[in-house]
């Protein structure tokens, strides 16, 4: 059976990609050739991705795996590093790494996590540049 210590939480990573214009629709074939090759990777628990709104061309992506090891096995990836060069002809993108939640750990137990609204909000914002 598997642990459920801190080491084992998810982790997310968060692509906000600033599209050129009239792009868009290459950048959303991109994205989703991209996103299917990290689904076929271990770990790989899922993807939100937030199209921009009228007037603007940022697109938000999160891509979420089963623990660090799984998150850090894709983004060192030879697969990933072809693809992200493929989506930098049609776009700039910026990555991060999100922590399991934002709210301090109890205790040195495991983390807490974040309601799921304040979490949105968060990656919302990163995207808006607020």
């Amino acid at each position: 059976m598997a642990n459920s210590g801190p080491e084992d939480a998810a982790a997310s990573e968060l692509v906000t990609a600033t599209v050129a214009a009239g792009r868009g629709k290459d950048y959303a074939k991109l994205r989703a050739v991209l996103n299917a090759k990290a689904a076929e990777f271990p770990g790989f628990l899922g993807v939100e991705v937030v199209e921009p709104t009228a007037g603007n061309n940022t697109w938000v992506t999160v891509l979420t795996f089963d623990s660090d090891a799984s998150l850090h096995q894709w983004r060192t990836s030879r697969e990933r590093a072809e693809l992200v060069s493929r989506i930098r002809g049609v776009a700039v993108d910026q990555d991060w790494v999100l922590p399991v939640g934002f709210a301090p750990k109890p205790g040195g137990n495991a983390p807490a996590q974040s309601p799921t609204w304040k979490q949105a909000m968060t990656v919302l914002a990163a995207g808006l540049g607020w």
